[in-house]
């Protein structure tokens, strides 16, 4: 756009690229060196810094998404282009969006956001969930079938297919980061058992089946730009079935609180046949809910007096355990042996609401 006119020229080109001034200065050189010949004996000579880069009268300048301040008051603004902008950290994503938006009345410049989908609530994945009336861009999906006969053969994308990333990196699929708790394979595994049980109809088929049932829910509070989730399991035919998966954006604490009293309501779950897991990083939480079941709400109190006793009981690593569960199928009971070797199941004692400090979760001691 710089070279094929003069249209550009007297105006400003800002680029902004992830937090490293290192790809700053690498993108600004890639562009020098589209203006290099090798051949040449009369090389061109940039005398600008490594982040700046004149064009035919157009400045293009490169801004890592970490300091933005040097690109706010700049003048005669053309375009500010975006390039990865997914994978900005969300205060990062957020000051790119404001920055750039400012220029909309002062200079009317292009505002182009690019970038590969990372996971759900990232930038592009706002921008592209937002109603096409308050959207402010024209938004233009390329995934890999567009590519193919151009840039991608059908062998490069056969091959490319096998990754487990592919569906993220080719196909514009918002799918978070990849773990490695579970294999892929387990996980298409589990979802296909799932279909095949169908554990809904039989719960609402036969209601008698809930009181002798095991659940547990577990609880990862978050509030502000962290969502709130709740998942409910059953212990049904020996195998483990996710029921409900829920996640709260930017509501209210005690909305949030309810909800978990509004998922046991919704499948009728008792005292007697539920247990719940919250992370410890949150010890209002555990208490306000510890509280809805009538529960004590000193817990805090009990976990420094058996830390002065140096007493653990149960313990288990929940991540560890699951993991070995799902992939040799066997049962496994999560605890420390006693003195006497035997173990203590994590659901033992009289209460229902277990606290979680990392992967390690306490069981009742009183």
């Amino acid at each position: 756009m710089c070279v094929k006119d003069d249209n550009l020229k007297g105006e400003h080109v800002c680029i902004v690229t992830g937090p490293n001034i290192a790809l700053a200065i690498t993108l600004i050189k890639q562009l020098k060196e589209l203006f290099m010949n090798p051949e040449s004996e009369h090389q061109l000579l940039f005398d600008t810094k490594e982040t700046v880069l004149v064009i035919n009268g157009c400045l293009i300048q490169a801004f890592p998404s970490h300091h933005l301040d040097a690109m706010r008051g700049l003048t005669n603004v053309a375009i500010v282009f975006q390039d990865e902008a997914s994978f900005f950290e969300i205060n990062q994503a957020n000051d790119a969006i404001d920055v750039s938006h400012r220029y909309i009345a002062k200079s009317d410049p292009y505002l182009i956001v690019v970038s590969t989908p990372n996971k759900p609530g990232d930038m592009l994945h706002i921008i592209s969930e937002q109603p096409e009336d308050r959207c402010i861009y024209n938004r233009i999906y390329l995934p890999y079938t567009v590519g193919i006969g151009n840039i991608f053969s059908e062998k490069d994308i056969e091959i490319v297919k096998r990754s487990t990333s592919f569906e993220r990196e080719y196909n514009l699929k918002f799918l978070g980061l990849v773990g490695n708790v579970f294999l892929p394979e387990k996980i298409d595994q589990a979802i296909k058992l799932g279909r095949e049980f169908e554990i809904y109809r039989k719960m609402s088929e036969n209601p008698e089946m809930v009181p002798l049932t095991q659940f547990y829910i577990g609880v990862d509070a978050g509030f502000g730009s962290s969502k709130f989730a709740i998942v409910l399991v059953c212990n049904a035919d020996d195998k483990v079935f996710v029921l409900e998966t829920i996640e709260l954006d930017r509501q209210e604490f005690n909305y949030c609180i309810n909800k978990i009293s509004e998922v046991m309501s919704c499948y009728d779950l008792t005292y007697e046949n539920t247990r719940i897991f919250i992370d410890a990083s949150g010890p209002a939480v555990v208490t306000a809910v510890k509280q809805s079941q009538d529960e004590r709400p000193d817990y805090l109190e009990t976990i420094a007096r058996r830390k002065k006793q140096k007493l653990r009981d149960p313990c288990y690593d929940m991540v560890s355990n699951t993991r070995e569960f799902q992939h040799n199928g066997e049962k496994k009971y999560a605890g420390q042996p006693q003195a006497d070797g035997r173990r203590r199941a994590c659901g033992a004692g009289s209460r229902k609401v277990f606290w979680s400090d990392l992967s390690t979760a306490y069981g009742p001691s009183y």
